[in-house]
């Protein structure tokens, strides 16, 4: 009787073994994540370029790979908590590493200064792509000062390239809403049978038809880790779009929770412009946690007659760019100038127009903003003894500014 249960057990246990690998054979011909998926910013849903339907990279892609979804199961966790442990089967082959930078343009309250800064590319999607047939061999990101390493194997022509895309794991960078495509950029190819492993750095110029774009994803990928930290929750994805001598912008499309900077069409280009990002990227902030009932339509930093809702949105907006940037300046680039204000003050910089004396009432934008900034700073004056930091104001901001109930 024992020698039956025994050889029972054995006989069950040889059975789960082949369940298991039918299972794995089975997930692998049916699709699955990529082996090196990377968790980045605190957004909905981890960054899988490998299975995007935005992007027509992966066109003509048939590749096996181990499904998540079963392995999930089988060793008890939720996909998403799988990939968040990076538990995969190891690649094999050879390996690509470097980093990746862009520059950025300086400017100062009067316009750009001429000078640029080289910064990290952060976060951002990072493929190995064979030159031959454009199939994608293996995907990455990269970290927090630009680097990355991917592991790949190539079984056919040799000659790959590394591509960077302007796609985080909650923000990417399209060039417009017709064309749909996203901005990347393409490193030499590399005759990937010559050795093992490889170093392949690349600088994102201003004057590539891509380097806005990636200024733009640093910018919001500050906003979403300033975000993030107040709401300790995923962020709904961000579409951003800016195409080179566009028209289109600059503003915030809540039906699409989408924003639009504008590509120089008529001179002004607002890709650089830092502060001006991030004002649009306060108009997301406010449609996804709080409520805004603004009317929309024209609007002026000296207009006092505007209406309540309007001053009220573009107020906040003003004032969460600079509570991001630790800065009360606030800078849009015209051309070889700038028009720029403080609402310390409020001031205006290089102007005789008197902004302080017009940024009075509820019905003023800049009023609004400076009544924000005196509760967020610790700058006080006579008139501002409160320095109660963002967590305060973002305690009221999405508690009591919600949708009325019936």
């Amino acid at each position: 009787m024992k020698a039956n249960r025994a050889t029972f057990f054995r006989y069950l246990y040889l059975i789960t073994i082949l369940l298991f690998l039918l299972l794995i054979i089975y997930g692998c011909r049916n699709g699955g994540g990529s082996s090196e998926t990377v968790i980045g910013n605190s957004c909905v849903a981890p960054l899988s370029v490998m299975n995007k339907e935005k992007s027509t990279y992966q066109a003509g892609r048939n590749e096996y790979r181990f499904n998540y979804n079963i392995l999930a199961k089988l060793l008890g966790y939720t996909n998403f908590e799988l990939k968040r442990k990076n538990i995969a089967f190891a690649q094999t082959g050879k390996s690509i590493s470097g980093s990746i930078r862009y520059d950025d343009r300086v400017y100062d309250n009067t316009g750009f200064t001429g000078g640029t800064e080289l910064k990290p590319v952060r976060f951002a999607a990072v493929e190995v792509v064979r030159n031959s047939d454009s199939i994608v061999l293996s995907s990455s990101t990269t970290d927090s000062s630009g680097r990355y390493s991917i592991q790949f194997t190539n079984t056919d022509t040799p000659g790959v390239y590394i591509r960077v895309i302007s796609e985080t794991d909650c923000v990417l960078i399209k060039n417009s809403v017709s064309g749909n495509a996203i901005h990347a950029v393409i490193s030499p190819i590399i005759n990937d049978s010559a050795g093992e492993s490889f170093i392949i750095n690349m600088d994102i110029a201003v004057s590539s038809e891509a380097g806005g774009a990636f200024n733009i994803l640093d910018v919001l990928t500050d906003g979403m880790t300033f975000l993030s930290s107040l709401t300790g929750t995923p962020q709904p994805t961000l579409t951003a779009f800016w195409e080179k001598n566009s028209c289109d912008g600059t503003y915030f499309e809540s039906l699409d929770n989408s924003i639009h900077l504008l590509g120089g069409c008529s001179g002004d280009t607002d890709e650089y412009d830092d502060d001006i990002i991030l004002h649009e990227f306060g108009h997301y902030a406010s449609a996804n946690f709080s409520r805004d009932d603004s009317p929309g339509g024209p609007h002026s930093l000296g207009d006092n007659t505007e209406d309540i809702r309007l001053a009220w949105s573009e107020g906040w907006a003003h004032f969460f760019s600079s509570a991001i940037r630790g800065n009360p300046r606030q800078v849009d680039t015209i051309l070889n100038s700038a028009s720029s204000f403080e609402m310390e003050g409020p001031s205006l910089f290089a102007s005789s127009f008197d902004l302080d004396s017009s940024s009075i009432y509820t019905t003023n934008e800049v009023a609004a903003a400076a009544v924000l900034w005196d509760i967020f700073d610790n700058t006080n004056e006579a008139f501002d003894a409160l320095s109660l930091g963002i967590n305060s104001i973002w305690d009221i901001f999405p508690g009591y500014l919600i949708l009325p109930t019936v």
